[in-house]
């Protein structure tokens, strides 16, 4: 197993987006330069880490939301109010 450590900007001396931007290159630069497959790829982060890794999945799964939002939310309210939340837990 491989262990790739990016460097980032940290805090007080920078922003926490120059942090995120830091991390989501290295994350591309993994894909896109080294040509491994995000299913591969593990994402570690201590404390303000974690919150890095968090935020970058957050901003990662925005960019590929399809354009068709309407359908999207009629199926995810399918699930809200589908059979399955009536259940009691």
């Amino acid at each position: 197993m491989d262990v790739f450590i990016p460097d980032y900007r940290l805090l007080p001396e920078y922003e926490f987006h120059h942090a995120l931007d830091d991390i989501s290159l290295a994350y591309e630069y993994l894909i896109q330069i080294r040509h491994i497959s995000p299913a591969n790829i593990t994402l570690l982060g201590i404390s303000s880490g974690g919150g890095l890794c968090t935020s970058m999945m957050q901003n990662i799964a925005k960019s590929h939301y399809h354009d068709d939002e309407d359908q999207q939310i009629g199926e995810s309210s399918n699930l809200v109010n589908g059979e399955e939340s009536k259940r009691e837990l």
